[in-house]
């Protein structure tokens, strides 16, 4: 069933790489390296479906370890 048709179908309300296409528009899309609810692997799908339909694309990682430390470090230094 992986790789039909009908399985695209029932994987489409929650898989965003299969509704992109020739008309989409730019996007923005960050992912998370450690989030635990969309693994971060599956970005490279997404990308792979921009890439194909020619869509515009700006795309960031953000790894959360990194981006607490700052906010910790801004936060310490406005005390």
């Amino acid at each position: 069933m992986i790789k039909t048709k009908e399985y695209e179908e029932l994987m489409k309300p929650i898989s965003a790489f299969l509704w992109i296409n020739e008309n989409s528009v730019p996007s923005v899309i960050a992912y998370g390296t450690y989030d635990r609810v969309c693994p971060f692997n599956t970005v490279r799908h997404l990308i792979k479906a921009l890439q194909d339909n020619n869509v515009d694309y700006k795309y960031f990682e953000v790894n959360i370890q990194d981006m607490v430390c700052k906010m910790m470090i801004k936060y310490l230094s406005n005390i």
